[in-house]
């Protein structure tokens, strides 16, 4: 460092001396747990699902998002079923607005469908990025 103040005085106009390196210790609270774990992973599951390339034209649905994260669902024909489809419907239904709140997605005007935004591509892009990524290969490339 002061090798390069020296070499570049004549351009240098101050110095702001700190800490190079910061260590924080602690938990990141909403994932330390399992069930925050698990609902992260829920969350990554919808923005993989809304990701998708089929939705990219049309937007999509609250009924697409639910057959792809529930592949095994129900018909809804008798009673249970009816009720199991609502409770996934809804589950859906709070992932999309968590997503939308985000910014992550839009509503499109008088419609059932949302768009993925800009933001939201980049955003699902590198957090999907980020989960798949592999801890040991990351450190043989740093």
């Amino acid at each position: 460092m002061n090798e390069f103040v020296q070499r570049n005085a004549a351009s240098v106009i101050g110095i702001l001396s700190g800490f190079d390196r910061l260590l924080f210790r602690g938990t990141l609270r909403r994932i330390a747990s399992a069930s925050g774990l698990s609902s992260f992973l829920a969350y990554i599951k919808a923005m993989a699902a809304v990701s998708r390339g089929e939705f990219t034209i049309n937007g999509l649905r609250n009924r697409d998002i639910r057959t792809l994260l529930y592949p095994n669902a129900s018909t809804g024909k008798t009673k249970i079923d009816k009720a199991k489809t609502r409770r996934q419907s809804a589950a859906v239904g709070r992932k999309l607005a968590m997503l939308r709140v985000h910014g992550l997605i839009r509503k499109v005007p008088r419609t059932h469908r949302y768009q993925v935004t800009e933001k939201g591509r980049l955003t699902i892009t590198a957090l999907l990025a980020a989960a798949q990524a592999n801890a040991t290969v990351l450190a043989q490339a740093a």
